[in-house]
């Protein structure tokens, strides 16, 4: 009698393509890039179009994608150690109705500290064994006799 010792894995029921809410989320992707994901259920006005604004108040600087479906994602180019949000949305004239706000993010800076918190600095010890590591990994394999 054989048996079966294949793996199983439950992955679980289907998740569903929308949960009826409404969430706007930015999400910093890298230094020049953050993640925006939305679901909206809110009903539009007649003739008007759902729109996301992702903005920068420091640097005063804004763009808008259309939001044609109710459930989407879009990545929007930023620039490194800036502050940005998206709102989601549509306009009503010339000015922007805001539905749904997403939290304040800040991009990364993209370069290196210049300044270290000796706190988190290598001590010696510490410094010898990272020094003993980078050339063991480093150095050339034991020759065969």
């Amino acid at each position: 009698m054989a048996t079966d010792h294949g793996v199983y894995i439950d992955y679980g029921p289907e998740l569903p393509a929308t949960y009826g809410g409404n969430c706007l989320e930015a999400l910093p992707l890298s230094p020049d890039r953050v993640l925006v994901l939305w679901e909206s259920s809110a009903p539009l006005p007649m003739g008007r179009e759902r729109e996301i604004l992702f903005s920068s108040a420091e640097r005063g600087e804004e763009s808008a994608v259309a939001a044609r479906e109710p459930v989407g994602r879009f990545i929007f180019p930023a620039k490194p150690g800036s502050v940005y949000q998206a709102l989601l949305g549509y306009r009503e004239g010339g000015t922007f109705v805001a539905l749904l706000r997403s939290s304040v993010v800040t991009t990364p800076r993209g370069i290196p500290a210049s300044t270290y918190d000796p706190e988190w600095l290598p001590n010696d010890a510490e410094r010898a064994f990272l020094e003993r590591l980078c050339s063991s990994r480093f150095s050339a394999p034991p020759s065969s006799r």
